[in-house]
């Protein structure tokens, strides 16, 4: 479950607002300052054992409220995983009303900045032949749909694509999408493919669809002869709307 954390009696009405609309709990910190630019948690208000804490405070400076707040809210057994500004709290727009989707279904999947950007995991949709490069028109064979973690990592298991004679080259298709960024669709291909005959760089172009050689990754090879893995990193980078 998530609670909604108030770091003090000053943002407790914003937290509970919060708490409200998402439909979570509510839980408050207590906290003195032994001085100004310290801060001492001292208690936590409410049940927040074993959830996700979900605290929002208004502005930082030294970064000892989220500091103490954190220490605190792990001694009462809750999983903190998020901290985040004002703007946050309001599940307004078509970007936060995503956040609290992703909030209320996938709670692991979520992740912001203490400067209000807000950022949640990327679905990252595939689908590509089988090794002798045929589709799968009546299963979902070589289809998946994946969420990066945290950190925006993602990894699948697949095996590398046939060629057909619609194409030149092996791929695999890809379709992004993230709360607030640009959707992606593009492809990945790989340069051990023998249509490159070893120069990507210079032979991309052989397939008419490939526009560009920096969507041709390197392969690397692991394993013995009787039992090889290729390795592929492919990154993808999104623009925000």
């Amino acid at each position: 479950g998530v609670v909604s954390v108030a770091p003090d009696a000053g943002r407790a009405k914003y937290a509970l607002k919060f708490a409200d609309t998402i439909g979570a709990d509510f839980a408050i910190m207590h906290k003195t300052r032994p001085a100004h630019d310290e801060v001492s948690m001292v208690e936590v208000t409410g049940d927040v054992r074993g959830k996700v804490a979900v605290v929002g405070d208004d502005v930082t400076t030294t970064g000892g409220t989220q500091i103490a707040g954190a220490k605190v809210l792990r001694e009462h057994g809750a999983r903190l995983l998020e901290k985040n500004v004002r703007t946050f709290l309001q599940a307004r727009g078509k970007i936060n009303r995503g956040i609290r989707e992703t909030i209320l279904k996938q709670p692991e999947m979520f992740l912001a900045y203490n400067n209000g950007i807000c950022g949640t995991a990327a679905k990252i949709e595939v689908w590509q032949t089988d090794h002798l490069g045929h589709y799968d028109l009546d299963g979902y064979r070589y289809r998946a749909t994946l969420m990066s973690d945290a950190r925006g990592k993602y990894f699948f298991d697949s095996v590398i694509p046939g060629h057909y004679p619609d194409r030149v080259c092996q791929h695999i298709h890809y379709l992004v999408s993230a709360n607030g960024h640009k959707p992606i669709t593009t492809q990945l291909y790989f340069a051990t493919d023998l249509v490159f005959e070893g120069d990507p760089d210079r032979n991309y172009n052989r397939d008419p669809v490939l526009l560009s050689g920096e969507l041709v990754r390197p392969v690397v090879l692991r394993g013995d002869p009787k039992n090889v893995f290729a390795d592929v990193n492919f990154e993808l980078v999104m623009e925000r709307l």
